[in-house]
């Protein structure tokens, strides 16, 4: 961990799993002793660093203990026991489902990878169904969820993320908050970016249509009039109508374009000319 730090990481990702990986050792084992896993997170967070967690949960054990040890978000937790939803919703761990993830396997998206068989399809089929009820839970009891992904497919797309938060139990509006703000404050980064006030990185995607009513407008690509990073104009056919390509506001880190060197959390300064 220090070794990490000392060059230069912002984050921290770790897994206590492997839940299919290897099927000649116990998949259910944490990968990860309770004191392995308290020193992780201490040292990480004497650094002013999030510690993010890979749980697929078959049995709950590794995220009830990775929960216990701190960490501040758990990934995909397809199987989380009720008692540690409500322990996440405590401590303010923030849960990202990658639905989409596991919807890819229930759809055979990856049978050319991990073979057709009826076998494996109703397996990734039971995941998906559990991976529902967990979210289900999760909104129940209050836990912080933020949208994210973990495919090498077309289905890395966010929008799809976005559609399955929607299909499995979130309100259009709720996803999108938790592709926007809540993802921005599970980063740590919740002072420059994930919402629109003034000061702020703007970060803008405008559309030609109502995603409040229907995400999946934002499949259409034609229906995306406007793509702002850092107030610079980058993409869409409203493009043209803001020509500067240096705003000049606001100043300071921004995580998609300033390149960061240097050990500990990056300092985000920005000035008053926004």
């Amino acid at each position: 961990m220090r070794e990490l730090i000392h060059y230069g990481a912002q984050f921290i990702k770790i897994a206590n799993d492997t839940v299919g990986v290897y099927p000649a050792v116990n998949p259910d084992r944490p990968l990860f002793t309770r004191e392995e896993l308290e020193a992780v997170v201490d040292e990480a967070h004497r650094a002013g660093l999030r510690v993010s967690c890979h749980c697929e949960g078959s049995d709950g054990r590794s995220v009830t203990e990775a929960v216990e040890a701190g960490v501040d978000t758990i990934e995909h937790g397809i199987t989380i026991p009720e008692d540690t939803v409500k322990m996440m919703a405590a401590r303010g761990t923030y849960y990202v489902p990658t639905l989409a993830n596991t919807r890819a396997h229930a759809d055979g998206w990856f049978a050319d990878a991990f073979g057709s068989s009826e076998s494996y399809l109703e397996n990734a089929r039971r995941a998906d169904a559990m991976h529902a009820h967990t979210l289900a839970l999760c909104l129940e009891h209050g836990v912080k969820v933020a949208m994210g992904s973990d495919l090498v497919c077309g289905m890395a797309n966010g929008v799809y993320e976005l559609d399955y938060l929607v299909e499995y139990g979130m309100s259009p509006f709720e996803a999108l908050i938790a592709a926007t703000r809540t993802g921005a404050e599970l980063m740590g980064l919740e002072g420059s970016i994930g919402t629109l006030e003034v000061g702020k990185q703007a970060d803008l995607l405008i559309v030609d249509g109502d995603p409040l009513s229907d995400v999946g407008v934002l499949h259409d690509l034609d229906k995306l009039s406007l793509v702002m990073l850092a107030g610079q104009p980058v993409a869409g056919s409203m493009q043209k109508q803001f020509p500067w390509r240096n705003p000049g506001w606001p100043k300071g880190y921004h995580p998609n374009t300033t390149p960061f060197t240097g050990g500990g959390r990056p300092r985000v300064a920005v000035t008053d000319e926004g």
